[in-house]
């Protein structure tokens, strides 16, 4: 199980941290941390989240001067992302906090959906199972971008033509395969600009494909836990495209001008 252990720090204790390789805390819930689990540094002083390491020992007392023989709880550290990763607290506090308390330590969905955040690569590299972005390669490979639409957008089947270009003849403002900045990287067919906001538009083709539907799924989980406003379409809805869009568009606060 992937665990992540979240470590504290300042202005005036940061570079010895990051120098010496070395966490450090007062507090015991490091206590079980094992060889290989992760860290990320919390500045508290910047609100910044600093990462990737590992672990490479247990607790222990390893420099009885560090950071003024404050912190004995010590544990050695490597870095195992290519570069040091900085976010924002505010970016990632819907992990680091339950219910407005801040959690040190992390297990589970929890903690490999902030991995993602900090070493996307890394994470893929030892994550098990089919994950999106592995659907989501097989899917562009197999299906690349070969019909042009009216505005220049270039989609994978005459279905997403249709879609593009009754969009574009509505004058509804929107992207194709945009990247949202979630931390799984999602990239819905459409996105479409709304006076509330960007609503997302997938349309539902090969249902017949059992990996296309463990896409979808995967896709729609997504949806559901980011709670973002969702329009989906499939093949007969194309029948009669002018209602059932306008109509679903009118759903979400979008209307036909």
């Amino acid at each position: 199980m992937i665990k992540i252990y979240i470590f504290a720090c300042n202005n005036n204790t940061m570079t010895e941290c990051i120098e010496k390789k070395l966490f450090g805390v007062k507090k015991d819930y490091v206590r079980d941390i094992s060889i290989g689990d992760y860290c990320l540094l919390y500045n508290f002083d910047i609100k910044m989240v600093f990462g990737l390491w590992k672990a490479k020992s247990k607790i222990g007392l390893y420099d009885r001067n560090a950071w003024n023989g404050q912190f004995h709880n010590q544990v050695k550290v490597e870095r195992v992302s290519k570069s040091l990763i900085q976010l924002h607290f505010d970016k990632v506090k819907h992990y680091l906090q339950v219910n407005n308390i801040f959690v040190w330590k992390l297990y589970g969905n929890r903690a490999q959906d902030l991995l993602q955040m900090f070493a996307h690569d890394y994470y893929e590299a030892i994550s098990k199972g089919l994950v999106l972005d592995n659907l989501e390669e097989d899917y562009r490979n197999r299906y690349p971008k070969k019909y042009r639409c009216a505005d220049g957008h270039e989609v994978r089947s005459l279905s997403e033509q249709t879609i593009d270009n009754w969009l574009f003849s509505h004058k509804i403002v929107h992207s194709y395969e945009p990247i949202i900045h979630i931390p799984e990287k999602m990239i819905p067919d459409f996105e479409i600009s709304g006076k509330d906001g960007q609503v997302y538009l997938e349309f539902w083709g090969m249902l017949d494909d059992p990996i296309y539907k463990m896409r979808m799924q995967k896709k729609l989980e997504i949806y559901a836990k980011y709670k973002l406003p969702l329009i989906e379409l499939n093949i007969t809805d194309l029948q009669n495209l002018d209602f059932v869009l306008s109509k679903k568009l009118r759903q979400k606060g979008i209307y036909i001008v």
